[in-house]
């Protein structure tokens, strides 16, 4: 089976502790994504749930060990399916998985049962169609369909088999700690050092708990590596063949500290994630009304009015969600001479002024990040600059405007275009100007951004010709419902011998365009090589929580670099001694 570029992500309690947790899960899940990646996720239960069941089954009895096996094994049912909601509600297409469907066999008592077998062949399929499976860990059924379960930290087990059978590229543990120590960095005391890489039996030699020692023999059987880390780390532990050795001892982390711009529909989103996350603090909100009452920021930090005066606290990261050009510009570019790394949705600005902000963020090396400028959930933006830069891309074609897709639906259904805005206002796609969508003009910014990214080219959106919905007659309209064409509202760019061509229009597509099926308010770009190669980026285009998604995503990338230290890397002689004491 090709390994899809497939990594398995296995979320543990440590790091499931709660429903809250699935904001963190959710979002290191994107992160892979938008590298590139197809995911496969592995939940355990939440902290404390199969103890709790576990007392449960206790007071009933041993009499059926199937029904134990299905009591105990519920709370990853309850965590796997939280968390692909949490993913889809990022704009990814995810699926839970059972454990039936995908037909994970394990042979032996109910309670500690080895995996023999699985449904590779569906799994593939359903890993054509979706970015993300979500699988519940520690469960597998008999062969004749019965429960059973797979020991304690049954999780770990399932991840790793997953990932030999399926086989993936990367198989992660995920953990609320960055990796290996030699002692629980959590303890008071002195800091541990990190295992940076660790053989299978150095491993089994800790004795800690931190992964169940079945998991780690079939890890050992199958030659399968592995690594630890926490959600959002670069770095971890590498669990495999070769040597052993340490880095040097952690550093405390401080929070990083975070200035909002706009506390909207997409900063009022990320503001919520932010709430839930560790390792982040807030120190100001520009908001345009300080007595409005905002559930989303905590009491205790400072809103303001003027936007500049997040700057004077010297913030890690600006994040600017505002909109516009003139103020929203001139915070970027204040933040940038200071060199604070920026990071915006805001694709006006970044079409308009993004040359002015790469030449000051390139004069004082902080970082300009706007994946949430274009796709939304979709990482439109990370994987045409990948795709730029790994081969010779010749057009880019697609749905970015996720808006006046979905208008578009209803208005081949017969819908008045006033109508459909109005509906589409209602519903929160729409903004009460709709403007900038029913004319084209966002998709405009939005292809100059991709242009960018796939040949490093400015193109200015006054160089692109745009034409958009209010352009539609009902004969137009009625035209493409005889011919069964889809209207699609189209933004394409094609590299020339006189340099860059561009458009946005509405066209009519055949069924067989990979851009008639595209639902709703998703996006799609097709990316075309010089040699015949496709690749087809989708994700939901509008909403609250797939662009604030995307924002998270360049936060957690700028929190990772200004997070990481030096490695400094010690002898596998001296992880004999410090294990052996």
């Amino acid at each position: 089976m090709p390994d899809r570029n497939l990594i398995v992500l296995k979320f543990g309690g440590s790091v499931l502790r709660s429903e809250q947790d699935q904001t963190a899960a959710a979002a290191e899940i994107y992160r892979w994504h938008r590298e590139g990646h197809k995911v496969v996720a592995v939940a355990s239960a939440y902290h404390g749930i199969t103890d709790h069941f576990g007392a449960e089954s206790e007071r009933w009895g041993t009499s059926c060990p199937s029904a134990q096996a299905a009591l105990l094994g519920a709370g990853e049912t309850r965590a796997a399916a939280h968390l692909a909601l949490a993913v889809g509600r990022s704009g990814l297409k995810a699926r839970f998985i059972p454990v039936s469907e995908a037909r994970l066999v394990a042979e032996g008592l109910h309670h500690e049962a080895r995996p023999v077998s699985l449904d590779t062949a569906h799994l593939g399929n359903l890993l054509d169609e979706h970015d993300v499976l979500v699988v519940p860990g520690f469960q597998a059924v008999g062969r004749s369909g019965d429960p059973r379960l797979l020991g304690r930290g049954g999780s770990d087990l399932t991840a790793l088999f997953l990932a030999e059978r399926l086989g993936a590229q990367r198989c992660r543990l995920v953990k609320d700690t960055d990796g290996l120590f030699e002692w629980d960095p959590k303890q008071p005391g002195p800091a541990p050092r990190r295992y940076q890489t660790i053989t299978w039996h150095d491993a089994a030699g800790l004795d800690d708990g931190v992964v169940q020692p079945r998991a780690l023999a079939f890890a050992q059987q199958y030659q399968r590596p592995f690594d630890f880390a926490a959600c959002g780390s670069r770095q971890g532990t590498l669990v495999g063949a070769g040597a052993t050795s340490l880095t040097s001892p952690l550093e405390p982390q401080k929070p990083v500290r975070v200035a909002l711009a706009g506390c909207g529909t997409v900063g009022g989103g990320l503001a919520l994630h932010l709430a839930q996350l560790p390792g982040f603090e807030m120190t100001g909100v520009a908001v345009k009304n300080v007595e409005r009452a905002r559930s989303e920021i905590p009491a205790d930090v400072p809103l303001v009015t003027d936007p500049r005066r997040l700057l004077a606290d010297q913030p890690d990261v600006l994040v600017e969600t505002m909109g516009g050009q003139e103020q929203a510009g001139a915070l970027c570019a204040a933040a940038l001479r200071q060199g604070i790394p920026v990071i915006t949705a805001n694709k006006d600005l970044l079409a308009e002024r993004g040359p002015e902000l790469r030449r000051l963020a390139a004069g004082t090396g902080a970082l300009l990040h706007g994946a949430a400028a274009c796709g939304g959930g979709a990482p439109m933006l990370e994987r045409t600059s990948q795709l730029g830069r790994d081969h010779s891309v010749r057009r880019l074609r697609g749905i970015v405007n996720g808006t006046s897709n979905w208008i578009l639906d209803r208005l081949w259904t017969g819908t008045p275009l006033d109508e459909a805005v109005r509906e589409a206002q209602d519903a929160g796609y729409a903004e009460t100007d709709p403007t900038a969508d029913i004319g084209g003009h966002d998709a405009v910014y939005k292809i100059c951004l991709l242009a960018q990214a796939a040949w490093g080219l400015d193109l200015a959106p006054s160089e692109v010709a745009v034409s958009g919905l209010e352009t539609l007659t009902p004969e137009f309209l009625a035209e493409a419902r005889r011919l069964g064409r889809r209207p699609r509202l189209v933004a394409e760019a094609q590299r020339t011998g006189q340099g860059v061509q561009a458009s946005v229009s509405v066209q009519t597509v055949l069924p067989v365009d990979p851009l008639a099926d595209v639902p709703g308010v998703a996006n799609r770009l097709v990316v075309e090589s010089d040699h015949g190669d496709r690749w087809l980026v989708d994700g939901q285009g509008a909403g609250r929580w797939p662009t604030a998604q995307a924002v998270l995503a360049d936060l957690l990338e700028v929190a990772a670099g200004l997070r990481e230290s030096p490695v400094e890397v010690t002898s596998s002689l001296d992880l004999v001694r410090v294990v052996n004491g």
